[in-house]
C-alpha cells in the first residue's frame, strides 16, 4: 500500500472479528517500508492507513 506527498500517517491493524489490535502513528521522510508480524491475528486482517488527506483501507 502506498501513500504518498505526506508527512504523517496512522496505521491501524484489525483482526477477522473487526478489533483494533495495533494502532501506531508514523512519520515519514521519504519511503518508508513497515513489517507486522500477524501470526497471532485471528481470521483475515484488515489494515487502515490514514493521512491528513486521504485513507486507504486492505483487506487479507
Amino acid at each position: 500500500m502506498a501513500v504518498a506527498n505526506t508527512k504523517e500517517v496512522n496505521v491501524k491493524i484489525y483482526d477477522g472479528a473487526n478489533n483494533l489490535v495495533h494502532d501506531q502513528d508514523v512519520s515519514v521522510n521519504g519511503s518508508l517500508g513497515l513489517v507486522y508480524n500477524l501470526s497471532k491475528i485471528v481470521g483475515a486482517p484488515r489494515f487502515e492507513v490514514s493521512s491528513a488527506t486521504s485513507t486507504k483501507v486492505v483487506r487479507y
